[in-house]
């Protein structure tokens, strides 16, 4: 049977491929490369569908199923699936970069702290002022 590739070993082009229900599972686990290749993760974060990495530099990186927008990039975008990670821009109306530190994974969402203590939210179900 046809099935969508729905992982998230972040190993694979960046699109949705369809495959047997058989290949659709990574049993063998894989290094993420990608973006994070040369970059030091001291955080991770995954749900049913997306997950997300932090860097030692503070930056957010997400990759997976975007359905909701719980990667951080705008619906509607060629992006609705990747499985390359990408940085979420948390520069927020002011601009200013932010330093994360610390993510977490949802079913449809994603949260972020800042070093300034900013909380951010994006995909489904976000919070807005």
């Amino acid at each position: 049977t046809e099935a969508t590739h729905r992982g998230q070993s972040g190993s694979s082009p960046d699109r949705v491929s369809s495959t047997t229900s058989e290949d659709r599972f990574v049993p063998t686990p894989r290094r993420v490369g990608g973006a994070l290749k040369g970059i030091r993760i001291v955080a991770v974060a995954a749900s049913n569908r997306h997950s997300a990495v932090l860097s030692d530099a503070g930056d957010a990186y997400t990759f997976g199923s975007n359905a909701k927008g719980q990667l951080g990039i705008s619906l509607g975008s060629t992006h609705q699936h990747t499985h390359q990670p990408r940085r979420v821009d948390l520069s927020g109306k002011d601009l200013s970069r932010k330093t994360c530190v610390g993510i977490a994974c949802a079913k449809a969402h994603t949260v972020a702290l800042t070093a300034d203590d900013g909380v951010f939210q994006w995909g489904h179900g976000s919070w807005s002022p």
